[in-house]
């Protein structure tokens, strides 16, 4: 009967934990997560963030450092680029340091899928609306995958008994409508 009762019952979205505290959205990034190819959507972000021109990567590096961003990726583009490292190589290092800077501080998948919605948000018109509107894919779609705040509104749609979802009868009634 308990059993039952859960199943008829709707979970309030105040009732719902956050995704970030509990599912792997919370889990800490690393380097081998977002350039791990077994994924093939954090491997996407990882290759879009990487094609970045310089300027756009400084104007990241704003949204991802507290303190001298901008002067942070200039440094770490001057020893690459002196090296004759690839972008890839590139973008491995400014999450590196992003990483290496606060111990303390929120290094979680979610928090560094805020911070590239920022950048978006306050850098599409120098991006353009085809990179924009993919790397905004990527993010929404790693949020998905890993039980972000998507999941999190969707789950009390989850927890309603079947019976209660309305069944169309015919075709004349969709068409009515």
């Amino acid at each position: 009967m308990e059993g039952q009762n859960s199943l008829n019952s709707v979970t309030q979205p105040s009732e719902v934990p956050m995704a970030s505290a509990e599912g792997t959205l919370g889990g800490r990034l690393s380097v081998q997560s977002i350039s791990n190819l077994t994924n093939k959507t954090e491997y996407s972000l990882f290759l879009a963030l990487s094609s970045l021109n310089d300027s756009q990567l400084e104007m990241f590096g704003e949204e991802l450092f507290l303190e001298g961003g901008r002067l942070k990726i200039v440094i770490i583009l001057k020893d690459c680029k002196s090296l004759y490292q690839s972008n890839q190589y590139l973008m491995r290092e400014i999450i590196t340091q992003w990483l290496q800077e606060d111990e303390t501080g929120d290094k979680s998948w979610g928090h560094f899928l805020d911070i590239v919605e920022r950048f978006l948000e306050k850098n599409s018109a120098d991006l353009g609306d085809r990179k924009t509107n993919k790397l905004q894919k990527y993010c929404s779609d790693i949020r998905i995958g890993r039980g972000g705040e998507l999941a999190v509104q969707l789950s009390p749609l989850l927890g309603r008994n079947i019976s209660s979802v309305p069944k169309w009868h015919s075709w004349e009634s969709i068409a009515e409508l």
